[in-house]
């Protein structure tokens, strides 16, 4: 594994890792961005996934396809790094100067977690010209975490958040423990979405959200993720 160590700031080494399932063409776009620091985890793709000979790129194999959370929760014990860039395969627009910053950003102001904005579903996460600010949650798609934030709240809950619902849980142990989450606005990318979905357990929207609110009436007491975050972030 290639690790990104370039910041202006600091000496932290910061892992740059993509998730895909069945999207090698996706990867092979990402790969000319981010060589030759791409991490590759490939979460049971069927066939597997095998880098090109002009950008090759290291491969982490999960045995099988684990779903969105449980994919990275297979991966993230394997990287050692201060940072980890967690992204989704289907986005474009990054680059790893703007990965550089965001670390210098999260790491000057003492974030746990940060993330670019883009065309998200969610007001928090789409460009609003607010520049760096905190957030409660962060859509997990271009995630710039710290290793040490990760492994204090035990990852995602892969058993019940697969995929949707996944990063509202862990910004809620984040709080608990007091960590702090931030989107940086001046950093703008687009997301495709939908492989994500694939991989996260069902391959429609609609099946994500109803496997996602019937876990937090479960574990929370609340009727959805809305209340959710209402009661919780």
């Amino acid at each position: 594994m290639t690790t990104l160590i370039r910041s202006r700031n600091h000496t932290l080494t910061t892992a740059i890792a993509a998730m895909t399932y069945n999207q090698p063409g996706l990867i092979d776009g990402l790969a000319e961005r981010l060589h030759p620091f791409l991490t590759v985890l490939d979460n049971g793709s069927n066939p597997p996934i095998s880098a090109p000979s002009r950008l090759p790129y290291h491969i982490i194999r999960v045995p099988e396809n684990r779903y969105f959370a449980g994919g990275w929760n297979y991966a993230m014990p394997q990287i050692r790094t201060a940072w980890v860039a967690m992204l989704n395969d289907d986005i474009t627009g990054i680059s790893l100067e703007m990965i550089d910053s965001l670390v210098d950003e999260a790491e000057a102001h003492g974030y746990a977690a940060i993330s670019p904005a883009f065309n998200s579903p969610h007001t928090h996460m789409q460009p609003a010209g607010l520049g760096l600010h905190r957030v409660s949650s962060i859509d997990w798609v271009a995630v710039l975490v710290r290793k040490e934030a990760w492994d204090a709240v035990g990852g995602f809950d892969a058993v019940s958040f697969p995929g949707y619902g996944c990063d509202l849980d862990i910004a809620y142990k984040f709080k608990q423990l007091g960590y702090r989450l931030a989107v940086d606005d001046r950093h703008v990318i687009h997301h495709m979405g939908g492989t994500a979905a694939i991989a996260g357990g069902t391959q429609t929207v609609q099946g994500n959200v109803t496997s996602m609110n019937q876990s937090f009436q479960r574990l929370y007491g609340v009727k959805d993720w809305v209340e959710f975050t209402q009661k919780y972030l």
